[in-house]
C-alpha cells in the first residue's frame, strides 16, 4: 500500500496514506516502489548450534531482516551448566541484534545423560535473577 511511515527513536510512529501526516521529517527517504516490513523475530534457537559467536550470529541476522532472537543455551547448559549459560548471555552484550535467553529447562534430559552440565531449580533461581 503506497503511504508514509514515520519512525521515531527506531520504533514506528506512523503508518498511513500520503497527505495525512503532520510530521516535520528530520530526514526523508525515498521507497517508492519498495517493501517495508518490521524487523523479524525467532522466538526459538540455539546460537551454539550455528558453531559461531552471539556477535557473529546477530550481523547474519541483521542482513537478512532479524532483529531479534530468544537463544535457548541448552547445549552450553548441557556441558558447562549455569557457568556455560551466563558465558553465552555475557557473549551477547553489546551486539546489534536484540539477543534474549531462554532458561534451558531440563539439563540434563535424562539421569543417563553424562554430559556434566546441570540446570536445576536453583540454577534457574540464578538466572532468573539477571537482568
Amino acid at each position: 500500500v503506497p503511504g508514509n511511515v514515520a519512525v521515531l527513536a527506531g520504533r514506528f510512529l506512523y503508518v498511513g496514506q500520503r497527505g495525512e501526516e503532520t510530521f516535520e521529517a528530520a530526514e526523508v527517504l525515498r521507497g517508492d516502489g519498495r517493501h517495508m516490513i518490521p524487523g523479524l523475530g525467532d522466538i526459538h534457537l540455539h546460537i551454539e548450534s550455528s558453531m559461531i559467536t552471539p556477535k557473529t550470529f546477530s550481523h547474519g541476522i541483521l542482513k537478512n531482516g532479524g532483529t531479534t532472537v530468544v537463544s535457548e543455551p541448552h547445549e552450553m547448559a548441557n556441558v558447562f551448566g549455569l557457568e556455560g549459560v551466563q558465558a553465552m548471555i555475557a557473549a551477547s552484550e553489546g551486539c546489534p541484534a536484540d539477543i534474549l535467553y531462554a532458561i534451558p529447562s531440563s539439563v540434563p534430559a535424562t539421569k543417563l545423560e553424562t554430559t556434566g552440565g546441570e540446570i536445576g531449580i536453583a540454577e534457574m533461581d540464578e538466572l532468573m535473577k539477571m537482568d
